[in-house]
């Protein structure tokens, strides 16, 4: 390296015990260190340390390259520091991010070692700067797969080659969308690439991945009747057999009319069993079909940070996709579906998956939720009544109702809400809400005389 080139900054003062971010940015400023003295001492210049046509060949050459004791030292020291760290933040509660990181995506530690050291840099002005000219590539500036491979490998030959496995396509850092490149193409080991966005803000104390995500039941879900007895014990019944099939990767499909519904009820079953439930994107309504598939896999990587169960509302709109079935298929966490209709192609690439159809609510069920939701209403138990037994609405529907009669000028009355009921059966139902327009009434009947009367 010429000696124009910047050099990392001095150590740093002693990283506080627990303090793992510290120990990550002390481990990647010592290995630039070591970079920096080892290609100075073989007088090997950054503008020439890309020009082979086969970059994972160079690797070869520069693992001839003598590394400085003291820097070499230097690097065990902090190698020394940053296990402790990652030690104590396993024993702490709440656990680090990037503590969770490795087990979570079953990394290997030297992969977690490359994901903490990328983190420090481009999470540090300087360590940045340092890297970029370390990096010193006439065609591309920035990081790559091949510089931090040889940096986090301490410019080990094996253990690079390991690392550019991990970086390149199918490598499990790009497989779970830990790294990104900046462009649309192909990337290989000369091209920039950075940690993925949501994961980079996670890593800096940001909300988790998913968090919009997270379903959150309500308190008082499973206590308000819309859900009969039947129901919460077949979905339980699934869950449970489902559970002992496969611990950590079960399958359920939980077939019902009301999606929301069963969505609520998904949320409330698991949280009693200190599950956390994130929601999946649904397959269609994507712009273009190509962009349909990163949304998935981002929800899927987000549920295995999280240790959530995967919701996937609508599998319909997925299996005319077999890469992302397969995707799905391959997830290593728990995945519920939520569907209403039995699909057969589900169980093609889910042999054990375990379904559960719901009957739908019954009158005396839809009966008592509105009631609940009417408390300390005028004449609630026959306004009930009326509703929960001729219109078998969606919870969603019902719901958006009674707040909308509830802002109503005259408030919630029998009459504004049944008006509600029918405004938001058209804007649930769209376009089939005028398929058959209603042309005629009572008047209009040819009757005898005397049954007119």
């Amino acid at each position: 390296m010429t000696d124009s080139s910047p050099s990392p900054a001095a150590p740093a003062d002693p990283v506080p015990p627990g303090d793992l971010a510290g120990a990550c940015r002390e481990f990647a400023r010592a290995l630039l260190a070591l970079r920096c003295e080892a290609f100075r001492a073989a007088g090997i210049a950054a503008s020439a340390m890309h020009v082979p046509a086969a970059e994972v060949e160079r690797l070869a050459a520069t693992a001839e390259v003598s590394i400085p004791v003291e820097a070499a030292t230097r690097v065990r020291t902090a190698r020394e520091r940053l296990d402790q760290a990652f030690q104590d933040a396993h024993l702490a509660e709440p656990r680090p991010w990037l503590a969770r990181l490795g087990p979570s995506l079953e990394l290997s530690a030297d992969e977690v070692l490359l994901v903490a050291v990328l983190h420090a840099i481009e999470s540090t002005p300087l360590l940045r700067e340092v890297a970029r000219s370390c990096v010193g590539d006439p065609i591309e500036s920035g990081l790559t797969p091949l510089f931090l491979a040889e940096t986090v490998a301490c410019l080990d030959l094996a253990r690079a080659r390991t690392l550019l496995r991990a970086l390149g396509p199918g490598g499990a850092l790009r497989r779970h969308l830990v790294i990104e490149s900046p462009g649309t193409r192909e990337p290989g080991f000369r091209d920039p690439i950075a940690l993925e966005r949501t994961l980079r803000a996670w890593l800096s104390s940001a909300p988790p991945p998913g968090s919009d995500r997270r379903l959150v039941p309500a308190r008082d879900d499973l206590d308000h009747g819309y859900w009969d007895e039947e129901t919460v014990v077949r979905v339980r019944s699934a869950l449970a057999l489902a559970s002992r099939r496969s611990p950590r990767a079960f399958r359920v499909c939980v077939v019902g009319s009301d999606l929301v519904a069963t969505r609520r009820l998904l949320a409330a079953i698991l949280a009693e069993a200190g599950q956390v439930v994130l929601a999946v994107p649904r397959g269609r309504g994507a712009a273009e079909v190509t962009d349909r598939e990163r949304p998935l896999a981002l929800a899927l990587r987000d549920a295995r940070l999280e240790g959530a169960v995967a919701l996937v509302e609508e599998p319909e709109t997925w299996l005319e996709r077999p890469e992302a079935m397969a995707r799905i298929a391959a997830h290593a966490g728990p995945v519920v579906f939520s569907s209403r209709a039995s699909w057969p192609d589900l169980f093609l690439y889910f042999p054990d998956l375990v379904e559960a159809v719901l009957p739908p609510p019954s009158p005396e069920t839809r009966e008592r939720y509105v009631a609940a939701l009417l408390d300390h209403t005028r004449d609630a138990p026959a306004i009930a009544r009326r509703i929960g037994r001729n219109y078998a609405a969606p919870l969603e529907v019902v719901e958006a109702a009674v707040a909308q009669a509830r802002g109503s000028p005259e408030g919630l009355t029998a009459a504004s809400l049944y008006g509600a009921v029918r405004d938001q059966l058209r804007v649930h139902l769209g376009d089939l809400a005028d398929v058959v327009p209603v042309g005629q009434g009572m008047e209009d009947l040819v009757l005898p005389e005397e049954s007119l009367s």
